[in-house]
């Protein structure tokens, strides 16, 4: 039987791993900062616990929103 494994990245990424293939969910790379989006500013205060390098290969990138900077970061975004 195939078996889920679930890794926690930082923020709201996480990496599946299931019956062979990589899913990254919300991939947020970004050292701590601070976001400003108009008014409201956004501050991440720890980084992730893996490189996007240390993820490879990745079969499929699940993105659930784009439009808060927090959930697909500028590295993310990369």
């Amino acid at each position: 039987m195939n078996k889920l494994t679930v890794r926690a990245v930082g923020g709201p990424t996480a990496v599946l791993d299931y019956a062979g293939q990589r899913v990254v969910l919300d991939p947020t790379f970004d050292d701590p900062r601070t976001y400003q989006d108009g008014p409201v500013a956004a501050t991440k205060f720890t980084g992730p616990s893996a490189a996007p390098t240390d993820l490879d290969p990745v079969d499929v990138v699940l993105v659930s929103h784009e439009h808060h900077i927090d959930n697909l970061d500028v590295s993310g975004r990369e």
